[in-house]
Protein backbone atom coordinates (compact mmCIF):
# COMPACT_ATOMS: atom_id res chain seq x y z
CA UNK A 1 0.00 0.00 0.00
CA UNK A 2 1.25 3.21 -1.09
CA UNK A 3 2.14 5.87 1.85
CA UNK A 4 -0.12 9.25 1.91
CA UNK A 5 0.94 13.08 1.75
CA UNK A 6 -0.07 14.85 4.37
CA UNK A 7 0.36 18.99 4.93
CA UNK A 8 0.08 20.94 8.09
CA UNK A 9 1.04 24.38 9.19
CA UNK A 10 2.72 25.69 12.21
CA UNK A 11 2.74 29.95 11.30
CA UNK A 12 4.10 32.76 13.15
CA UNK A 13 2.05 35.40 12.44
CA UNK A 14 -2.05 36.86 13.42
CA UNK A 15 -4.13 36.46 10.72
CA UNK A 16 -2.44 34.18 8.92
CA UNK A 17 -1.34 35.79 6.02
CA UNK A 18 -3.99 35.23 3.39
CA UNK A 19 -1.67 34.18 0.40
CA UNK A 20 0.16 31.18 3.13
CA UNK A 21 -3.04 29.66 4.26
CA UNK A 22 -5.09 30.19 0.40
CA UNK A 23 -1.69 27.85 -0.67
CA UNK A 24 -1.68 25.60 2.28
CA UNK A 25 -5.44 25.02 2.48
CA UNK A 26 -6.38 25.16 -1.23
CA UNK A 27 -3.68 24.16 -3.23
CA UNK A 28 -1.02 22.01 -1.46
CA UNK A 29 -3.27 19.79 1.02
CA UNK A 30 -5.59 18.87 -2.51
CA UNK A 31 -2.28 18.20 -4.19
CA UNK A 32 -1.40 15.71 -1.80
CA UNK A 33 -4.01 13.66 -1.78
CA UNK A 34 -3.60 12.98 -5.36
CA UNK A 35 -0.15 11.62 -5.25
CA UNK A 36 0.23 7.95 -3.66
CA UNK A 37 3.76 7.69 -2.66
CA UNK A 38 5.13 4.12 -3.43
CA UNK A 39 9.00 4.81 -3.06
CA UNK A 40 9.86 4.58 0.26
CA UNK A 41 9.61 1.16 2.83
CA UNK A 42 6.25 -0.47 3.22
CA UNK A 43 6.21 0.47 6.88
CA UNK A 44 5.47 4.37 6.05
CA UNK A 45 2.15 5.29 5.84
CA UNK A 46 2.40 8.83 5.78
CA UNK A 47 4.79 11.41 4.61
CA UNK A 48 4.09 14.91 6.10
CA UNK A 49 5.01 18.14 5.60
CA UNK A 50 5.20 20.87 8.33
CA UNK A 51 5.08 24.14 6.90
CA UNK A 52 6.78 26.42 9.51
CA UNK A 53 6.05 30.11 8.14
CA UNK A 54 8.07 32.82 10.19
CA UNK A 55 6.07 36.10 10.85
CA UNK A 56 5.84 38.52 13.72
CA UNK A 57 5.75 36.16 16.38
CA UNK A 58 7.77 33.50 15.50
CA UNK A 59 11.08 33.36 13.11
CA UNK A 60 11.60 29.67 12.70
CA UNK A 61 14.82 30.34 10.44
CA UNK A 62 16.30 31.53 13.85
CA UNK A 63 16.06 27.61 15.22
CA UNK A 64 18.38 26.64 12.25
CA UNK A 65 21.87 25.89 12.69
CA UNK A 66 22.80 27.16 8.95
CA UNK A 67 20.23 28.37 6.77
CA UNK A 68 21.28 25.41 4.24
CA UNK A 69 18.39 23.53 6.63
CA UNK A 70 14.80 25.11 5.85
CA UNK A 71 14.35 21.40 5.10
CA UNK A 72 14.57 19.20 8.03
CA UNK A 73 14.02 17.83 11.47
CA UNK A 74 13.07 14.64 10.20
CA UNK A 75 11.58 12.68 12.87
CA UNK A 76 9.82 8.93 12.44
CA UNK A 77 6.56 8.56 14.46
CA UNK A 78 4.56 5.51 16.21
CA UNK A 79 7.40 3.56 14.90
CA UNK A 80 8.13 3.77 11.33
CA UNK A 81 4.36 4.33 10.42
CA UNK A 82 4.84 8.17 9.76
CA UNK A 83 7.94 10.60 8.82
CA UNK A 84 7.49 14.04 9.01
CA UNK A 85 9.60 17.10 7.01
CA UNK A 86 9.86 20.32 8.25
CA UNK A 87 9.58 23.17 5.72
CA UNK A 88 11.04 26.64 6.71
CA UNK A 89 9.63 29.79 4.93
CA UNK A 90 11.32 33.32 6.04
CA UNK A 91 8.81 36.18 6.06
CA UNK A 92 10.56 37.79 2.92
CA UNK A 93 9.62 34.78 1.27
CA UNK A 94 5.78 35.19 1.75
CA UNK A 95 5.04 38.68 2.79
CA UNK A 96 3.53 40.48 -0.15
CA UNK A 97 4.03 37.63 -2.89
CA UNK A 98 1.54 36.12 -4.90
CA UNK A 99 0.16 32.48 -4.39
CA UNK A 100 2.11 31.36 -7.09
CA UNK A 101 5.25 32.54 -5.96
CA UNK A 102 5.16 31.57 -2.50
CA UNK A 103 4.01 27.68 -3.64
CA UNK A 104 7.20 27.63 -5.85
CA UNK A 105 9.37 28.41 -2.97
CA UNK A 106 7.14 25.25 -1.24
CA UNK A 107 8.10 23.36 -4.51
CA UNK A 108 11.82 24.48 -4.26
CA UNK A 109 11.69 22.78 -0.44
CA UNK A 110 10.13 19.89 -1.61
CA UNK A 111 12.60 19.42 -4.18
CA UNK A 112 14.93 19.34 -1.29
CA UNK A 113 13.38 16.02 0.86
CA UNK A 114 14.93 13.48 -1.21
CA UNK A 115 18.44 14.24 -0.08
CA UNK A 116 17.34 15.03 3.18
CA UNK A 117 15.67 11.88 3.97
CA UNK A 118 18.66 9.44 2.15
CA UNK A 119 20.80 9.42 5.54
CA UNK A 120 17.69 8.86 7.67
CA UNK A 121 16.37 6.00 6.04
CA UNK A 122 19.88 4.23 5.33
CA UNK A 123 21.06 4.57 9.21
CA UNK A 124 17.78 2.69 10.03
CA UNK A 125 17.64 0.00 7.01
CA UNK A 126 14.65 1.26 5.58
CA UNK A 127 13.52 0.87 2.10
CA UNK A 128 14.00 3.90 -0.37
CA UNK A 129 14.14 5.14 -3.86
CA UNK A 130 15.46 8.15 -3.53
CA UNK A 131 14.97 8.88 -7.74
CA UNK A 132 11.13 7.72 -7.91
CA UNK A 133 10.29 9.98 -4.32
CA UNK A 134 12.01 12.59 -6.09
CA UNK A 135 9.79 12.08 -9.15
CA UNK A 136 6.22 11.21 -6.79
CA UNK A 137 7.08 14.89 -5.08
CA UNK A 138 7.55 16.86 -7.95
CA UNK A 139 4.30 15.90 -9.31
CA UNK A 140 2.64 16.81 -5.85
CA UNK A 141 4.50 19.91 -6.21
CA UNK A 142 3.81 20.80 -10.17
CA UNK A 143 -0.04 20.07 -9.11
CA UNK A 144 0.39 22.81 -5.83
CA UNK A 145 1.96 24.89 -7.83
CA UNK A 146 -0.60 24.96 -10.69
CA UNK A 147 -3.44 25.29 -8.13
CA UNK A 148 -1.93 27.96 -6.67
CA UNK A 149 -1.62 30.00 -9.49
CA UNK A 150 -4.87 29.42 -9.96
CA UNK A 151 -5.79 31.08 -7.21
CA UNK A 152 -3.84 34.33 -8.64
CA UNK A 153 -6.29 34.84 -11.38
Amino acid sequence: MAAEIEVGAHLGFPGSGGTVVAVFMRAMKPAGVSVPIESLDERIKTIAFLLRVSGKFRQFEKDLKHLDEMVGNVKFERGYVSVSVDLVMTIAEWEGKTHAEIARVFAERVAMVPEVLRPKFKSRKLKYDGELLGQELRRFADGFVERAAGLDQ
